[in-house]
Order: C-alpha cells, then structure tokens, then sequence
C-alpha cells in the first residue's frame, strides 16, 4: 500500500507540478518575448501592458479579454517567420509559440539553449518513446487481466494479442483520418477524461474505507451501512433483493423526488410538516436551477441576450448539491453511518438521483435497528486478545 500511495498518487502529483511550472513558465516567457519584439510600434495597443505609475493595464487587457497579437502582425505567414526582425529573434531560438504548429511547439521551447539544444531534444524523444511503450504496455495488460477470468498469472501470448490488436487499432485510425483522426481522439480522450475524474473521486473514497475495514478501524466496522448503494445502477442492481422496485425508486428519486425527500425530512426532523417543507424546497431549487441552465444558454446561443444567464442556473445547482449533502450527514449522524461531508457533498454534486433513492430507502428502516457489518475481512482483532469472526459480526 506504501508504494502504491508513494508511486501512484504522490510522486505522479509531484512530478507534474515541476513538470508545468518549469515548462509552462519556459512557454510563457517565450511568447512575451516575442510580442514584445515583433509588435509593431504603432500597433503596441494589441499587446497589453501594465502602467506602474497609474496602476492600470492598457491595450486589449483593457477591455477584459486578452487576445495576442496575429501571426501577421509579428511577421509570419503561418509558422513561418518572413519578416527580417521576425527572422532573426527565430534564430535566436525565440518565437511566438501561438504561431508555431502544435506538435512542435515542445520543442520550439528548448531552442534558446544553444549547446544543449540537441541534447534536450534527444531526451524528450526519449521521454515521449517511454512515454508511449509504458502506457501501451499498462493497457495491454489490464486488457489481459480483464479477460482472463480471474487468473493472476495470464499466458504471455493473451498480453501479445492484446498489445497487436491496440496499436494495430491506432495505425488503422491514423492512416484513414490523418491528422484529423488525430485531432478527434485528442478531444475524445479530453471529454472522457471528466467522467474518469468523477470516477476518482469515488474510487478514492472506496479505497479508504477498504484499508479501514482491512486494517480492522473500529469506526467503520462498528457503524451501520446504507440500505443501498448510491452506484448500484452500474452494476445491474446485482445486490438488490427487489431489483424491479430499486429500479421504480430511482426513477422516482429522478422525476419525482419530492416524495422521498419528504420521507427522509420527516425521518430527520420528526414531523411530516418539516418533510413536506424539505421535499418541495429541494425539488423547486432543483427544477428552477435546470430551467435557468437551459433557458440561459438557449438565450446565449441564439443571440437574444441574457448572457452568462446560465452561471445562475449552476450557482442554483450548487447550491442545491450543498443542501442535499447537508441532508445525507444529517441521515448518516441520525443512523451511525459510517462517511464524511466532503463524500455526502461528492455525492450529491455529481450523481443526486442516487443520493436521493438511497436516503429514501434508509428512511424506511428503524433508527434504532443493529449495525450490520458484511465486509469481506475474515478476522477483525478486537482489543487485546479478543478476535471477532465475520460470521459473528453478521450475526450481532
């Protein structure tokens, strides 16, 4: 678990914020340099810059919304450096790197270090080659662990099959889109990559309390478990006695959760008036909020005004995820349930529907009910010469 912690999550953050400081800072520097070297005189209002004395920041800054000089204007035509000032600060190693062709700009960035230069290219063709042989080779093999029916040891022959079929997959693509086909699964692996990180933040969450129960905490062992799972949708319901009524309840959660909102503020605050009173206000900021977003980019998109109109809509949204969480830690206080805010806020920002069927099916058990505990650790020590069996937690 240490190299685990240390290898994966530690080290990978480390390495990344020297990676972007260093190299974002190297970037940035390059192209001021060059708007300020290639910006004509009479055209200097299309840079920016700060006035000391006054406190203010002139040229296009000025108007909120910084735009860099055009490639034409600091004399290029595309990436090409055509005019004779231009010329020279390119060979100096300097250029503006909004005009320079994506794929190249990382190396465009060590040009300045005369003397080394060749030696930093070689090492980031080095990087980049490592990068993408661990990468394939990471993903070829949980391919292989997937489809080997549980076996820890996979033949080598599966992990050579799966390693053809990919990279025989990425050559295909390239060679029939291009540089288009490129461009795409760029902005495909970007769009995938928001989900993934809701995904984290759930499997961040699940890790802990694995390592809790395995190490035998007794603040999770000891505390009563949700009803329900508020992800279960993704694996069939599997763990539902009743799937057809898990199913009917969250699509009520979904279209229609003010009735079990009012289940669950009648459970909290013990009387049906402050159920009723929860249920209605959570479902009219919720529907208000949606209404807004999608009236507000509607009105933006078709030019009729009401401009960032929509932000009200996502502040309304926010607004109702942090009153939702603040319900589930009122539910779990009330039933001993093991989490935290920072996980019930989590929850109800990203997935409410599944917050809302979990509490309404919680709120439909007795309070006072035993903690039932049925994790999969075999023997929990329990204080000093005392062993608690699963069997016997179960069974408590």
């Amino acid at each position: 678990m240490r190299n685990v912690i240390l290898g994966a999550f530690i080290l990978p953050c480390f390495y990344s914020f020297i990676w972007f400081s260093v190299y974002g800072g190297l970037a940035v520097k390059m192209q001021r340099v060059a708007e300020v070297a290639l910006t004509p005189s009479d055209q200097v209002s299309l840079s920016p810059w700060y006035d000391a004395d006054l406190g203010v920041v002139h040229g296009a800054a000025a108007g909120g919304k910084y735009q860099p000089p055009s490639c034409a204007t600091m004399g290029y035509s595309g990436s090409t450096p055509v005019r004779a000032d231009a010329i020279a600060l390119a060979d100096l190693g300097y250029y503006p790197l909004n005009c320079r062709g994506h794929s190249g700009r990382i190396y465009d960035i060590v040009a300045p270090y005369f003397g080394i230069e060749t030696f930093l290219v070689f090492l980031i063709l080095v990087t980049i080659t490592c990068y993408f042989v661990t990468s394939s080779d990471s993903g070829s093999f949980v391919d292989t662990l997937t489809s080997a029916q549980g076996h820890e040891k996979p033949a080598a022959i599966q992990e050579i099959y799966w390693s053809w079929t990919e990279g025989i997959s990425a050559i295909a693509l390239l060679k029939a889109g291009g540089g288009d086909a490129l461009t795409t699964l760029r902005s495909i692996s970007l769009v995938a990559g928001l989900p993934f990180t809701i995904a984290l933040c759930y499997s961040c969450t699940a890790t802990l309390m694995a390592c809790k129960e395995a190490a035998g905490d007794k603040d999770i062992l000891e505390a009563r478990p949700w009803s329900t799972s508020i992800v279960d949708i993704f694996i069939a319901f599997e763990d539902s006695k009743d799937k057809g009524g898990r199913v009917a309840d969250l699509v009520i959660s979904t279209f229609a959760p003010v009735l079990p909102l009012k289940k669950v503020g009648t459970k909290i605050y013990d009387t049906p008036a402050a159920g009723l009173a929860v249920g209605i206000g959570m479902f009219t900021l919720y529907v208000t909020a949606w209404m807004i977003i999608f009236i507000g980019h509607g009105m933006e998109n078709s030019g009729s005004g009401f401009a960032f109109g929509w932000s009200i809509g996502w502040a309304l949204y926010v607004c109702h995820a942090l009153a939702l969480g603040a319900l589930r830690t009122e539910m779990r206080n009330k039933y001993g349930i093991y989490g935290n805010i920072i996980e019930d806020l989590a929850a109800s920002l990203f997935w409410p529907p599944g917050v809302i069927s979990q509490m309404g099916m919680m709120a439909d058990e007795e309070v006072d009910k035993p903690a039932v505990n049925t994790t999969d650790v075999d023997v929990i020590v329990d204080g000093p010469g005392t062993e608690m069996t699963k069997n016997s937690r179960m069974e408590a």
